[in-house]
């Protein structure tokens, strides 16, 4: 299985591309909000949706907060040569 996630700024655009469009169907986003931590978004509003498309699943999201831009986190982070 493959689970992958985008994180969009218009989400009602998101919906109607992959549920409409694409004509996938749409899961709710199951997952607790508390998660968000593990990639340093502790106390992040957000509400989404997962595409299953066969064994892969696209979490797609929308934060409400943080919205000041990219959060940048050292780990993930790679070094110009």
């Amino acid at each position: 299985m493959v689970y992958a996630a985008s994180s969009v700024a218009d989400l009602a655009a998101a919906r109607q591309f992959y549920g409409d469009v694409v004509g996938c169907t749409l899961e709710p986003l199951d997952r607790p909000a508390a998660d968000e931590s593990l990639w340093g978004l502790a106390c992040a509003d957000r509400d989404g949706f997962i595409v299953p498309i066969g064994d892969i699943h696209l979490e797609v999201v929308a934060y409400k907060s943080p919205v000041a831009g990219r959060v940048r986190i050292a780990a993930f982070q790679t070094r110009a040569s």
